[in-house]
């Protein structure tokens, strides 16, 4: 044990006394994203079975969704104690993974309980990932985070790897609607290893003070991040990110229904995409992103990236082919999930646990799934304007140079003031 604690310090930066608690919260990160990629293939395939020109209408309705479940989830955090706050949320993804389960095994062809699928999916995957980075927050110190944030995040991206070449091996031998169950087990074991975690960390007197419910009202995210100079700005940051995304998005939908008919095997296709992401990313994540974050700080990252994406996009626009959008695809989520979701996290470490958990919930879903909505429709827009695919690649340089200049003035602040929060 002590050989593999001094292990942990040199080769990930973990001190001694943290590496039991960040393996524990490793391996539920593992569990979380393991559990969501397996169904995110899925839900990517039935997307296009209701229509490329229709992904818009889908955008929309998980906007609403992500509207109506937000006052919900802020009472929750007013009302509830953390613990119950957090494994209710993995227990009620759990429970509705089965009732999909149900009604697909009777009507499996049904294109609303398709649309309803990706609608649900879209709503709680954000949800999911944000209560879990809130809690970490509430576990580690600021100082912690810049060197643990990197390793755990790796857990994330190795259960993301995992999770979608499950479903490329089982697909096609057990169907999709199976894969719903093997999802639904991942998520009750990370309630279990949830109450495990937080049972062992009770003791600590700095972590057991955030237990009790949050105060304020349903609605107080939305305020808190409206007066809020920095808040405004990092949610500016979001909704660049999300426009670039559904671009991508959008894009590769359309050359990927023209090559591949069916829904088994555009759900293999985007499982492998998945794991070659993925792969990447927790390589990067367990042996770069903590060090390049010391060495280089936040600015740099969140400046670097984004021109990245935009020399990806004028790539892009002069070969729109299939092989061009999807590896566009794989450099822009390998950058998001192994350097910008971990910088993003260590500006919350720092602030009251209001805006950890409401304010960062409320951009992280409403304001995330707000600028998937209208990207979405700007896309629809531009096309309808007579602009051909290169031609939306181009706006899509536009918008990563535009995200590369908010990325920096996000980034060169480091950490929230008092006066932001």
């Amino acid at each position: 044990m002590n050989r593999c604690r001094r292990w942990g310090k040199r080769l990930f930066n973990i001190e001694p006394h943290e590496l039991s608690q960040c393996l524990f919260c490793f391996a539920i990160f593992f569990l979380v994203l393991c559990a969501y990629y397996i169904l995110r293939p899925i839900r990517d395939s039935l997307a296009i079975t209701g229509g490329v020109k229709n992904i818009q209408w889908l955008f929309s309705a998980t906007f609403v969704g992500i509207l109506l479940i937000v006052p919900v989830y802020g009472w929750a955090c007013s009302r509830l104690r953390r613990i119950t706050l957090v494994t209710g949320v993995y227990s009620l993804v759990a429970a509705s993974l089965l009732l999909f389960y149900s009604v697909m095994a009777i009507d499996p062809d049904n294109i609303w309980i398709a649309r309803t699928f990706y609608v649900w999916v879209s709503v709680f995957n954000l949800v999911l990932i944000s209560v879990f980075w809130s809690l970490m927050s509430d576990l580690f110190s600021r100082e912690q985070a810049h060197r643990v944030f990197g390793f755990i995040a790796a857990g994330g991206s190795l259960g993301a790897l995992c999770g979608p070449l499950i479903s490329a091996l089982l697909v096609s031998n057990i169907g999709f609607q199976q894969l719903l169950l093997l999802s639904a087990f991942g998520f009750v074991l990370v309630v279990i290893l949830l109450f495990w975690l937080l049972s062992m960390v009770h003791t600590n007197p700095h972590v057991n003070e955030h237990e009790q419910p949050l105060a304020g009202n349903p609605f107080s995210g939305f305020t808190l991040v409206i007066k809020s100079p920095y808040l405004v700005m990092y949610a500016a940051f979001i909704v660049l990110i999300s426009a670039l995304s559904t671009f991508i998005y959008f894009q590769q939908a359309e050359l990927v229904s023209l090559a591949l008919p069916d829904t088994d095997s555009r759900t293999e296709l985007f499982a492998w995409v998945d794991f070659s992401v993925n792969v990447l990313s927790v390589c990067s994540q367990i042996m770069v992103t903590g060090h390049c974050v010391s060495r280089f700080g936040v600015a740099t990252v969140l400046t670097v990236l984004p021109l990245v994406f935009m020399a990806g996009f004028a790539v892009l626009a002069l070969n729109p082919v299939l092989a061009a959008i999807i590896a566009l695809s794989i450099v822009r989520r390998i950058g998001e999930y192994a350097f910008i979701r971990p910088c993003r996290e260590m500006l919350f470490t720092s602030v009251n646990r209001e805006v950890r958990y409401k304010a960062k919930n409320f951009i992280d879903t409403v304001v995330y799934r707000g600028g998937d909505a209208f990207s979405g429709w700007l896309y629809t827009a531009c096309t309808s304007l007579g602009l051909l695919f290169s031609g939306t690649a181009w706006v899509g340089v536009g918008l990563a140079m535009i995200c590369a200049v908010t990325g920096y003035q996000l980034g060169s602040k480091q950490q929230f003031s008092a006066s932001d929060t």
